[in-house]
């Protein structure tokens, strides 16, 4: 089926109708790898649509999907494989921030690995910043996260292992308990599927590569994670996907495109 493009760009991607005329205005939306300006363009729902970076032409960004915008806060999801934040690859989200939320002071809350998938936090203004700051400081900023690990589990866990992510590629867990219980790891298993869990796993104030780096510890490193296991993987993709965010008064979720329609129904959020 055929549309024009900047409806099918707004319907796909969840974003607004102007969002996505602005994008092809600036020449900044490619279609299978072509630069199109027209948002009467017909395309079909097979074709490959891409949005330049504002900082560079090397590269493409896909067009981010708003999941939820409210006057202070907005939650997008962050496909795998690419940067949330600002550094020395240009190819990032908080960059494009700008774009995503045209005259909105949009501020990145959090972040997520390169080659984790999921739900980034937006503040709109400082005191929406602070608010996200007490919040997480008083426990009240529930991060819940989907995974695919390495063997059968059948019990729930909570891992309390500090670690050390001090000038480190790879995070070192400290098999001594870390004080805070905003730094813990609570693992629940949903279904096994063969000789993987998917499990469910809530964090509160992570640091990085904090699941990661736990569930490996633990026997359980996730499928597609080369830098933490020592399985035989060969997939391309990390099974690690930041599924629900909530705090008081604003909730989000985002459910991981790996998982069937049938096992979403298992979940309970």
């Amino acid at each position: 089926m055929y549309k024009r493009l900047d409806i099918a760009v707004a319907k796909q991607f969840k974003i607004s109708r102007r969002q996505a005329k602005e994008a092809i205005r600036q020449g900044r939306v490619l279609v299978n790898g072509k630069n199109i300006r027209q948002g009467s363009f017909f395309v079909q729902e097979s074709d490959d649509i891409r949005f330049l970076s504002e900082d560079s032409k090397s590269f493409t960004l896909p067009l981010i999907r708003i999941i939820k915008e409210e006057r202070n806060f907005a939650a997008i999801s962050k496909p795998e494989k690419i940067h949330s934040a600002k550094g020395k690859d240009k190819q990032n989200i908080e960059e494009n921030l700008s774009f995503i939320f045209p005259n909105k002071n949009a501020q990145l809350l959090n972040r997520l690995d390169f080659l984790t998938s999921g739900i980034l936090i937006i503040a709109f203004n400082s005191q929406a910043k602070e608010e996200y700051s007490y919040y997480q400081s008083q426990g009240k900023t529930v991060k819940i996260y989907l995974a695919k690990v390495w063997g059968v589990l059948t019990h729930s866990l909570l891992i309390k292992w500090q670690l050390n992510v001090k000038k480190r590629k790879k995070v070192k867990v400290i098999k001594q308990e870390e004080r805070s219980s905003l730094r813990f790891t609570w693992v629940k298993p949903i279904f096994q599927q063969q000789d993987t869990t998917v499990v469910k796993v809530k964090i509160l104030k992570g640091k990085r590569h904090q699941i990661r780096a736990h569930l490996a510890s633990v026997g359980h490193p996730i499928v597609g994670d080369n830098l933490y296991s020592s399985f035989q993987d060969t997939t391309s993709s990390l099974f690690l996907h930041h599924t629900v965010f909530s705090m008081p008064g604003f909730k989000v979720i985002d459910k991981p495109s790996w998982l069937s329609q049938s096992n979403i129904s298992l979940l309970h959020f």
